[in-house]
């Protein structure tokens, strides 16, 4: 079990949970490996791809934004951080859980931007 009974009962109270670490090094090599692959176009994801930086100039992306990877590598719903995340919000929530939504966002160091999804969420970038 990767969450505690103590710790789920702290994610009831406070609506949140901090795990480190998720993932071994091993299994973030994989990731960075396939996600720099599908942030260099080794993918078709032109219509899911986006940037979510909100520049004016769009001839390069600051912050990309790439929706529903899975469901162009399917085999990513097979891989670690997949399957860790769905036992945990099975185990926090309920059996019920599924995941109907998977994103990617990269966003290199430097680029002077803030993510507006943290921004909205009151998150720090």
């Amino acid at each position: 079990m990767i969450v505690t009974q103590q710790e789920k009962l702290f994610f009831t109270e406070e609506g949140f949970l901090v795990i480190e670490p998720l993932l071994t090094k091993e299994e973030v090599q994989f990731y960075s490996e396939i996600y720099n692959d599908f942030l260099n176009n080794k993918f078709d994801v032109a219509e899911l791809r986006s940037d979510l930086s909100g520049a004016n100039d769009q001839s390069t992306e600051l912050i990309t934004q790439i929706m529903l990877p899975s469901k162009v590598y399917p085999n990513l719903l097979n891989q670690p951080m997949h399957k860790k995340a769905s036992e945990i919000a099975k185990f926090l929530m309920g059996d019920d859980m599924v995941l109907d939504f998977d994103m990617l966002i990269n966003k290199p160091p430097n680029s002077n931007k803030r993510n507006p999804l943290a921004s909205r969420c009151g998150l720090l970038d």
